[in-house]
């Protein structure tokens, strides 16, 4: 038995047999177990550990961050590794390494970038070479940026991402890829701080700002890259911290305080006119919250965290504005698989699926950190013993476990 055939029965918990035939059917999956027979684990550092996971919109890329805590006064420090899911033969590639890089990982809508981003820096590789081309220090900017937060726009061809939280004034800047130069800066409005609730359609053609009070409502308006704002499309009533696009862009979903009592009433708007298409209700109660959005993408459900004293996940049918479920956990992301099949989220007791075709059958699975692969059957995972668990949602099966690679 030679040393990589240790490995992989002293790593992995699932046997090879038991795998292979899990794996029959897709190509990709059989790329994880070369990559698992292949890549070598780490004893020697038991605390090194998988901290955060992200997926190429192909499902061809996998980036992984691994870290150590350590203890004391010690700076913390990570790696981010990527591996090639379409070749049996390649070792995952590392790319960066440093002091708690990697707080933010985004990958191009082209397959071709991966962004790094932490509050100090960001980074954006190129996946074909594996090499730097553009880095951007938070300094960059004479008001500087936050890159723990940033994202391309549909083509691949800009980053954006805000100045920091606790800033005096507020902009978000548009960087170039292959020009590495700003090309805009929207500034907040004089005397509102809080840029960061700015927001974009996924097209970036439609750029919605709401203001810190509620009596100015939520103005919408024509955007462009290099132009910035253009006329103004609309106005909605009520302001929140949060809101959201539906993947296509089409829809608009806004949340409200106070206009129905002590209920906070959710409102959907059609973006090629930006009238009010629905108006719902929900139980949850007004209090300042914090909340999160998800679209399935064919626009049928919407999922809605609200966060009050508790926080409860609520799936509405936006078709007959009915409440599908209702359950109090502590999702921190959820989403809906491409094919609309499934809705994920993971929490801090573990990683909770609905099968919405078999009335929303609710099955849970180890770990925490979750990312659904667009083979929509897939799910990658960081599991209970921070390594990358790959997991079939439809057959319930776990088909490998990634071992840790060589710091």
């Amino acid at each position: 038995m030679t040393r990589t055939d240790k490995l992989w029965m002293r790593t992995n918990e699932v046997s090879i047999p038991r795998v292979r035939q899990a794996l029959t059917f897709t190509v990709i999956l059989a790329c994880l177990v070369g990559l698992a027979t292949v890549v070598g684990a780490q004893d020697e550092i038991p605390a090194w550990r998988a901290q955060l996971i992200a997926l190429s919109e192909n499902g061809r890329y996998l980036a992984v961050r691994y870290g150590a805590e350590l203890t004391g006064f010690s700076e913390s420090v990570s790696e981010i590794w990527v591996y090639d899911l379409e070749d049996l033969l390649l070792p995952p590639h590392k790319l960066v390494r440093g002091p708690d890089v990697g707080s933010n990982l985004a990958f191009s809508p082209n397959n071709r970038y991966l962004a790094i981003g932490n509050h100090h820096k960001l980074s954006i590789f190129n996946l074909e070479d594996k090499k730097s081309i553009l880095d951007l220090q938070r300094v960059s900017t004479e008001i500087p940026t936050d890159f723990t937060w940033a994202t391309f726009n549909s083509d691949s061809s800009h980053i954006m991402a805000f100045s920091h939280l606790w800033a005096s004034e507020h902009e978000m800047s548009i960087w170039g890829i292959g020009s590495a130069k700003r090309v805009h800066a929207v500034k907040a409005q004089p005397g509102r701080r809080w840029t960061y609730r700015n927001w974009l359609s996924p097209d970036w053609s439609q750029y919605v700002r709401w203001s810190d009070y509620s009596a100015e409502g939520t103005t919408v308006y024509e955007f462009d890259i290099l132009q910035g704002l253009g006329q103004q499309l609309a106005r909605l009533p009520g302001s929140m911290e949060s809101a959201a696009f539906s993947p296509d862009g089409s829809l608009f979903a806004l949340a409200i305080e106070g206009i129905t009592g002590d209920r906070v009433t959710l409102q959907v708007y059609d973006t090629a006119t930006w009238s009010l298409i629905r108006s719902i209700v929900t139980n949850s109660g007004v209090c300042d919250a914090d909340v999160g959005w998800r679209f399935s993408h064919d626009n049928t459900y919407l999922a809605f965290i609200y966060t009050c004293f508790t926080t409860r996940l609520s799936v509405w049918n936006l078709k007959s504005e009915e409440l599908v479920f209702s359950i109090e956990t502590r999702p921190t992301d959820a989403r809906f698989t491409r094919n609309n099949k499934f809705l994920i989220a993971a929490g801090i007791s573990g990683i909770s699926v609905w099968n919405i075709e078999n009335k929303f059958e609710f099955s849970e699975y180890p770990g925490g950190v979750a990312r659904l692969h667009p083979k929509n059957e897939l799910m990658a995972a960081i599991g209970p013993d921070n390594r990358v668990w790959i997991w079939n949602i439809e057959s319930k099966q776990l088909l490998v476990i990634l071992p840790i690679p060589q710091i």
